[in-house]
């Protein structure tokens, strides 16, 4: 609501001395001729000033302390004010890119220094075993990652997993002087990180499970998320899909109730129309990558 008061009532062509009062109206003075006197005296700061004006400028004056104030009270509340506190999911998806840049020190230097820190002691076991295997093949490499990461935290807090599909960028070092040794060669790797989460509050890396990848690649097998790229499934594919894989759960949970597989057999294949598969996977929509190096 604003305080400047409303104005008065329009003074003019009336003189300031021109007002009623209970005894009637009072006419102003005679005015007083300066003839051969000299100039009229300018009046002292303070004088002369209508009574309007002095009033106006009054509220003026209290209208900008009160906007001050309201500005000072907010700036001083924004900075108390608690900042909301990321998700469990944020805090997974922190840990894992952290772990993740990290590996790609470990290509380098041949050690799990880097790595150390974000690993439960599964996950160090499981990671020296991998180290291990690379040492015994004597390549170092300069990797370059780019994550495209969907995180599930489960009930009731404590577990996590990290879906990936990775774009890597891979280029051959000489062992000695640490420079490249060959050309720089591309993939997509699909891959998923279970991280659990600390008494301290921190989530640790426990284990890494690897899909495929975009194309052979020795006796790993094709992982079609990591074909397509990266590239999310348009939606007149997904959902036929998504109410497959719900279907199949359900004809699990009651197989396994009823210690009878007769659910399971009634599942029916996915069938799309002619006209949706084809163009839908055109349509395909990219992820935003997220780069680590």
């Amino acid at each position: 609501m604003s305080m400047i008061p409303r104005e008065g009532p329009d003074w003019t062509g009336l003189s300031m001395w021109h007002r009623s009062t209970d005894e009637g109206i009072v006419a102003a003075p005679p005015a007083q001729t300066g003839f051969g006197q000299g100039p009229p005296l300018t009046p002292g700061r303070g004088e002369g000033r209508p009574a309007l004006w002095r009033g106006k400028s009054l509220w003026a004056g209290l209208v900008i302390l009160v906007v001050a104030a309201l500005v000072v009270g907010l700036v001083v509340y924004e900075g108390g004010r608690a900042k909301p506190k990321p998700s469990a999911a944020d805090a997974v998806l922190k840990e894992y890119l952290a772990y993740s840049a990290a590996t790609t020190q470990v290509s380098r230097q041949m050690s799990l220094d880097p790595i150390r820190p974000y690993l439960t002691d599964a996950g160090l076991i499981q990671a020296t075993s991998i180290l291990q295997h690379a040492i015994r093949t004597g390549s170092r490499y300069e990797v370059t990652l780019e994550h495209r990461p969907q995180v599930v935290v489960y009930s009731p807090g404590d577990l996590a997993s990290v879906d990936d599909v990775v774009g890597r960028k891979t280029t051959p070092l000489d062992a000695a002087a640490q420079t490249p040794a060959g050309t720089e060669s591309s993939d997509f790797v699909h891959q998923s990180a279970v991280l659990r989460k600390e008494p301290r509050g921190g989530w640790l890396v426990d284990s890494v499970a690897l899909f495929g990848t975009d194309s052979p690649e020795g006796s790993l097998p094709i992982s079609y998320a990591a074909a397509a790229k990266g590239a999310a499934v348009a939606t007149e594919v997904r959902g036929p899909i998504e109410s497959a894989y719900r279907n199949y759960w359900d004809s699990y949970a009651k197989a396994v109730m009823t210690l009878d597989a007769t659910p399971l057999g009634r599942l029916k294949r996915i069938r799309f129309s002619a006209g949706i598969a084809p163009s839908s996977l055109k349509r395909q929509r990219s992820i935003r990558p997220i780069k680590c190096r």
